[in-house]
C-alpha cells in the first residue's frame, strides 16, 4: 500500500541538519554593522551572514584595543561608521 503524502516540508538530510547553537550578543551598534553589512552582500537575513561569515573567515589578530573603543564613542551613531568594511 501507497504511503498517503501528507505534504510539508521534507526532511532535512544528515549534512544540511542544523544540530548546535551558538548564542551572540551584540551592542545596538555592533548589530546595526552586522546587519548592513549582510544586506550589502545580499544575504536574505543576518544569521546565514554570521554564519557563512564565521566558517569561511580567516583569523586575524586585529582585535579592538582599549585605546580604539574610545574613537568609536566619537562614532557612535553616525551612518558614515557603516560605511567601513
Amino acid at each position: 500500500m501507497r504511503q498517503k503524502n501528507k505534504g510539508g516540508r521534507p526532511r532535512a538530510g544528515k549534512v544540511q541538519k542544523k544540530a548546535k547553537a551558538v548564542t551572540v550578543r551584540y551592542g545596538a551598534l555592533q548589530y546595526d554593522i552586522v546587519r548592513y553589512r549582510s544586506k550589502k552582500a545580499g544575504y536574505k537575513t543576518v544569521t546565514e551572514y554570521v554564519r557563512d561569515s564565521s566558517v569561511n573567515a580567516e583569523v586575524a589578530d586585529n582585535r579592538l584595543r582599549l585605546s580604539d573603543y574610545s574613537i568609536l564613542n566619537i562614532y557612535e551613531g553616525e551612518e558614515a561608521w557603516l560605511d567601513i568594511s
